[in-house]
C-alpha cells in the first residue's frame, strides 16, 4: 500500500503509486527517481505473488514440485528455500 494499489483493470495487477514530494526541480527528481524504485518493486512482487498463486493451483491438484520446463522434481532444498519455484535449478539457469 505504501508504494502500489490493486489495479481494477488489471485483475492480480498493481499500479505503483507517483509520489508527490513537492515542486521544485529537486523534488520532482526524486519523485521520478521514487516512482522508477516503486515500479520496480511493483513488478517484482507482482511476479512473487503470480509464483505463489500457481504453486497453490498446483498443490490444490497434485502437480506441486514439477518444473514447469522440463516436468522433473524439483530438489526438496529449492522448494524448501523458495517454495513457489517454478523451475529446477538447471531450467532456471537456462532461462536466466
Amino acid at each position: 500500500a505504501r508504494f502500489a494499489r490493486k489495479d481494477p483493470k488489471a485483475p492480480g495487477g498493481y499500479s505503483s503509486n507517483f509520489p508527490n514530494i513537492g515542486d521544485t526541480e529537486e523534488e520532482n527528481a526524486a519523485e521520478v527517481a521514487a516512482y522508477d524504485k516503486n515500479l520496480s518493486l511493483e513488478k517484482n512482487f507482482e511476479k512473487k505473488l503470480a509464483d505463489i498463486n500457481t504453486s497453490l493451483r498446483k498443490l490444490q491438484h497434485g502437480h506441486y514440485g514439477g518444473c514447469q520446463k522440463c516436468g522433473v522434481i524439483i530438489e526438496p532444498k529449492r522448494l524448501e528455500a523458495r517454495p513457489e519455484s517454478q523451475h529446477c535449478i538447471e531450467c532456471k539457469r537456462d532461462l536466466a
